[in-house]
């Protein structure tokens, strides 16, 4: 189950089950801009970046329930595919480099959405109809704003379970400056990644 903040007035979820999840496009993205940062003074290590990505997303298994606007119940279960088509990320990414297992200090980033494509195989329970294709065409044209709007609020969160994610891998894998290093080619440490 997924666990996400209540946005009054915007997005209330009130179940969103995804299992047998495959994701793909993230290692594939364009680089408009990637640079050392150093504002952070000694100790730190900062990536400046503006990257963007075509991300496309399949559950064999979802279920949900989410009450859009609070007045627009959305609801179904089966298999959902999202493909979204320039999902940019811009921002600054902060490690210390100072302790001895290497640790995200922060993660400021800008998150805007261009294009989706929505399939829902059982949306409203309207399986194989008419008014499904209508409805996931609707909710392809629509989601990039609903998303683009809510993800301010949703933004947060997110930063902060995905910054605790990364530095419970980190710690696990004791990684350093040199092992991350090592991972690009470019350090004499330990690839943590096998």
């Amino acid at each position: 189950e997924v666990s996400l903040p209540t946005t009054s007035g915007v997005l209330l979820v009130n179940e969103l089950v995804l299992e047998n999840i495959n994701v793909t496009g993230l290692s594939e993205f364009q680089a408009d801009e990637m640079r050392p940062d150093t504002s952070g003074g000694a100790g730190t290590y900062g990536i400046a970046f503006d990257l963007t990505f075509s991300l496309h997303a399949r559950a064999d298994n979802a279920k949900f329930d989410f009450l859009i606007g609070d007045m627009i119940p959305l609801y179904g279960n089966g298999t959902l595919q999202l493909n979204i088509d320039g999902l940019r990320l811009n921002g600054i990414i902060t490690a210390n480099t100072s302790a001895p297992v290497l640790f995200l200090q922060a993660i400021n980033v800008d998150i805007a959405i261009e294009k989706t494509r929505f399939d829902i195989s059982n949306i409203m329970h309207m399986e194989g109809t008419k008014y499904a294709e209508i409805f996931n065409n609707v909710m392809s044209e629509t989601t990039p704003q609903i998303l683009n709007f809510s993800v301010e609020s949703l933004k947060d969160d997110i930063i902060e379970q995905l910054k605790n994610t990364v530095n419970d891998f980190l710690e696990e894998k004791n990684a350093t400056l040199s092992d991350l290093l090592a991972c690009i080619g470019l350090g004499s440490g330990n690839c943590f990644f096998n």
